[in-house]
């Protein structure tokens, strides 16, 4: 509750100090951009996965990399299967983690451009049939998740309906 009246202090604040003319610019955009920044992080992490009874980094997250100075600014945020499976270390470390993923696991671990993930995210749906397939409600057309295919960055393709 404290932090929450913070932030509502804080945006009112910049708002009486540069006007309601400047609403769209000081708040609207800002936000918009900042909520879009971070969900384009977290949907691609989870959305394009198969859901699991028992938790599996490996099989329902993904790890998505991006170009180093965005990385930087996440603060590697995108390498989100091997925060998973270290949840309490520091993201400098998650590149490290990358690699000996990479090596040890080439069959299960899954990653990818975040580009390209972002693409997947709007070429399927984001209701789950059931947990391997993604349903759009609207068509009723089914997408497998990435992990039914195995997708890695040198074979991976777009996702297409079934």
């Amino acid at each position: 509750t404290v932090e929450m009246i913070a932030q509502v202090a804080i945006w009112v604040g910049l708002l009486m100090l540069f006007g309601p003319s400047q609403l769209v610019f000081t708040l609207l955009i800002p936000f918009f951009a900042q909520n879009y920044f971070a969900m384009s992080y977290i949907a691609t992490n989870h959305n394009l996965s198969p859901l699991t009874r028992v938790n599996d980094p490996l099989v329902n997250s993904l790890t998505v990399t991006n170009n180093p100075v965005l990385e930087f600014i996440a603060l590697n945020f995108g390498y989100h299967v091997e925060h998973h499976i270290f949840p309490m270390i520091n993201g400098i470390h998650t590149k490290k983690i990358h690699k000996l993923l990479k090596k040890h696991f080439p069959d299960e671990f899954i990653y990818m451009p975040k580009w390209q993930a972002i693409r997947q995210l709007y070429r399927t749906a984001r209701i789950y049939k059931n947990s391997t397939t993604l349903m759009n409600p609207e068509t009723g057309a089914t997408y497998p998740t990435l992990s039914k295919h195995g997708l890695r960055p040198e074979s991976a393709q777009a996702l297409q309906p079934q």
